[in-house]
C-alpha cells in the first residue's frame, strides 16, 4: 500500500510541480530531463525525499530510452495523441496506448514482494513520464508529423526558466489527498486536452507593423478528420522573433 501510494503521488507530483502547458517548451532529451528533475525535487520536498537517488536514476534512464528506442516509436507506439479523436496510422498505436500499457504493467510490479519490484515500476513509471511531457508539446497533440528539425521541438529556450511554484507544506498535504486511481492515464489525458486548449486560444502578431489577433492554430493547424494536422499559415516559425511566411513578414 505505501509503494502503490508513493508512486501515485509522484505521478499526481509530476503533472502538479512541474512546468504548467500553457507554458510549454521544446522538448530535446535536455529539457525531458530538466523538467523529471524538477519533479523529483518537488516530490522529494513534499515528501521528505522519499524518492532515492537509484530510483530517480531508473526514472530519468527510462524517460530518455523512450526517445531513443526507435524501433518501438516507429513501429509499435507513436509519440501522438489527440485528446478528442482517433488518429489514422496503419503503423503504429497512438500514445494513450502505450500509456495505458504502462499503468497496468506499473500496477501488476508494484504488487510484486521486494525491492526488484519496486525499482522496475519506478523504471516503467520513467517511460510513461516521456509520453505525459509530449502531450505539452503542440506538435504531438494537434498533432503535426514533424522531425528532428521542427522549430518547436529543436528551439532552445536558453533564458527560460521554469516558474517557481512556491512549494510549502498545505500545499504538499492537498496534494497527497489527491485521488490515486488511474492517475498515470488521467494525467496524460489532462496534459493533452490543456495543451490543445492552448492551441485554440488568442495569440497577437504583428504584420507589417500592424497587429493582428488569431490563435496558436496559425502555427498547428488540427485536421477536421481523423487524421494528422498540418503547419497553419505562419508555417513552421515558432520561436522565431520574425520571419516571412505566406509572402508576408511577421513580427511576434
Amino acid at each position: 500500500m505505501i509503494v502503490s501510494r508513493l508512486r501515485g503521488r509522484f505521478l499526481i507530483c509530476l503533472f502538479a510541480c512541474t512546468m504548467p502547458a500553457t507554458a510549454a517548451k521544446a522538448y530535446s532529451l535536455t529539457e525531458h530531463r530538466r523538467i523529471t528533475d524538477q519533479a523529483i525535487a518537488n516530490f522529494n520536498f513534499c515528501f521528505n525525499g522519499a524518492l532515492t537517488a537509484d530510483l530517480s536514476d531508473y526514472v530519468q534512464t527510462a524517460d530518455r530510452n523512450e526517445d531513443l528506442n526507435l524501433l518501438r516509436k516507429w513501429t509499435l507506439f507513436s509519440h501522438f495523441f489527440h485528446p478528442e479523436k482517433a488518429l489514422l496510422d496503419q503503423r503504429r498505436m497512438s500514445s494513450d496506448y502505450r500509456i495505458a500499457d504502462l499503468q497496468e504493467t506499473i500496477r501488476n510490479l508494484l504488487g510484486e514482494s521486494g525491492n526488484q519490484g519496486l525499482a522496475d515500476a519506478f523504471y516503467e513509471l520513467g517511460h510513461a513520464i516521456h509520453h505525459i511531457q509530449d502531450m505539452a508539446s503542440p506538435p504531438h497533440v494537434v498533432p503535426v508529423m514533424h522531425g528532428l528539425f521542427d522549430s518547436y521541438e529543436g528551439w532552445k529556450p536558453s533564458t527560460f526558466d521554469y516558474p517557481s511554484l512556491h512549494l510549502d507544506k498545505a500545499y504538499c498535504r492537498d496534494l497527497a489527498a489527491k485521488p490515486l486511481k488511474g492517475a498515470l492515464y488521467g494525467l496524460f489525458v489532462e496534459t493533452a486536452r490543456a495543451t490543445i486548449a492552448n492551441v485554440r486560444g488568442p495569440l497577437t502578431i504583428w504584420l507589417n507593423g500592424a497587429r493582428r489577433e488569431t490563435s496558436w492554430e496559425a502555427f498547428w493547424l488540427e485536421s477536421d478528420k481523423p487524421a494528422f494536422g498540418q503547419y497553419g499559415y505562419l508555417g513552421d516559425h515558432f520561436g522565431e522573433q520574425s520571419f516571412q511566411a505566406s509572402d508576408q513578414k511577421w513580427v511576434w
